[in-house]
């Protein structure tokens, strides 16, 4: 047996011919936890999509917590684009605002992994050849095997929490570039709770269409 749950939140219970109702009713009820978990991450999933319509008191998100948006008056033609945090708020000056967000929080992810990265090399016991923060928009991370690790710009959207898992795992393909049972031995001694941050990891695969 089977279980399929759709986008829109429909069930499809996948069984063998001549199945008794009893087995697939008790089947679907052992598996409801799992089932309940999947639609939420549609729901989820479906309010990123939303659309952005860049006004004032739209909310962004900024390491987990949502930051409601002031756009002021466009600059000159002389003066460059600027976005940054005053007392809460995201100030944007500028006329091209995805393109002002996009690089904003870019620089933000790549203030944060300045601090993370080596300190992590230092407990991991690695060292990076080259680190880039970058469009990436089906991971959160890539690591090569001549140590070169790119993130996704994307990252100071989420929690600080989160961005550390992203480091820690990227950085742990270092010591073992797979994902065997060494690896995620790795993974889980530095972060014990590790499990629960790839979880809510999960909840954001689809976080590049806000912007």
């Amino acid at each position: 047996m089977a279980l399929r749950v759709d986008p829109s939140g429909a069930v499809t219970v996948l069984v063998p011919q001549r199945s008794f109702g009893f087995f697939i009713n008790r089947f679907v009820q052992r598996h409801a936890d799992w089932i309940r978990e999947k639609i939420a991450y549609f729901q989820t999933q479906s309010q990123q999509h939303s659309s952005k319509s860049f006004v004032d008191g739209e909310l962004f998100p900024l390491w987990g917590i949502n930051i409601p948006l002031v756009l002021t008056r466009p600059l000159t033609e002389e003066n460059k684009s600027s976005c940054e945090l005053v007392e809460g708020k995201l100030v944007i000056m500028g006329t091209d605002i995805p393109c002002t967000l996009r690089q904003w929080y870019r620089f933000q992810t790549e203030e944060r992994l300045k601090e993370l990265v080596p300190l992590w090399e230092a407990r991991l016991g690695v060292n990076t050849s080259r680190v880039t923060v970058a469009e990436q928009k089906r991971r959160w991370g890539s690591c090569s095997r001549a140590g070169r690790v790119r993130f996704n710009w994307r990252l100071s959207m989420l929690s600080p929490e989160l961005l550390e898992y992203v480091v820690v795992h990227e950085l742990a393909h270092l010591r073992e570039l797979n994902h065997s049972p060494a690896f995620w031995e790795i993974v889980n001694n530095a972060l014990p709770d590790a499990k629960i941050r790839r979880k809510k990891l999960r909840q954001y695969r689809n976080l590049e269409i806000v912007i």
